[in-house]
């Protein structure tokens, strides 16, 4: 942890997830389910699948531990970073063929496939994800992606109204060496919320 993050955060090593022998890629906790964890096995790779696994907690809502075993939720070859668009729709980055996964609930295979490469929108390949917070104030709902190899970071509009996600106006912003398997927002100040700024979180 940088010196900015020491007094506000601590590191917990959790160790191997029950369930998964293989490297692990994004993962997250939708808020309507808060003690089962996503999780993307095999990260990259043809044989890249998306698990879930059972969470357990502290007094204080601290995650502590695993529990039970990840089992399978979906196939989703060369699957790299995860994001919940909406409570029914998850947005995967698929690393290195440069492409967007939308997975509706229940769905055990990719529900739609977006290529950057033929809209030629996205340099090199996606593989970060994330929205930019309310608080910076933008006109649009916006969704970001850091590119891997070289961290090119491009954002354009989201629309989540329909069945699926419309995405529009992607642009190549800057480039964040560091940024190249994924981000994350956190407050400028951590002690006022304010505008934030981006963080590696690969």
């Amino acid at each position: 942890l940088g010196p900015k993050f020491q007094d506000h955060y601590a590191i917990y090593d959790l160790g191997k997830v029950p369930g998964i022998d293989a490297r692990l890629g994004g993962a997250l906790i939708k808020p309507a389910d808060p003690n089962n964890l996503l999780i993307i096995g095999n990260p990259g790779l043809p044989s890249a699948q998306l698990f879930k696994i059972g969470l357990t907690r502290g007094l204080c809502g601290h995650i502590t531990g695993f529990q039970g075993s990840a089992t399978v939720v979906a196939d989703v070859p060369q699957a790299q970073s995860i994001l919940l668009a909406r409570e029914d729709l998850l947005l995967i980055t698929v690393t290195p063929s440069n492409r967007l996964y939308q997975l509706l609930n229940d769905a055990n295979t990719p529900s739609w496939t977006y290529d950057f490469d033929v809209m030629k929108e996205v340099q090199y390949s996606a593989s970060g994800i994330g929205i930019v917070p309310d608080s910076y104030g933008l006109p649009a709902r916006t969704l970001c992606f850091s590119s891997w190899t070289l961290g090119a970071f491009t954002c354009g509009s989201i629309k989540t109204d329909g069945p699926l996600a419309e995405l529009s106006g992607l642009t190549q912003l800057s480039t964040y060496s560091d940024a190249d398997f994924g981000f994350a927002y956190v407050p400028e100040s951590l002690d006022l919320p304010a505008k934030g700024w981006r963080s590696h979180a690969a």
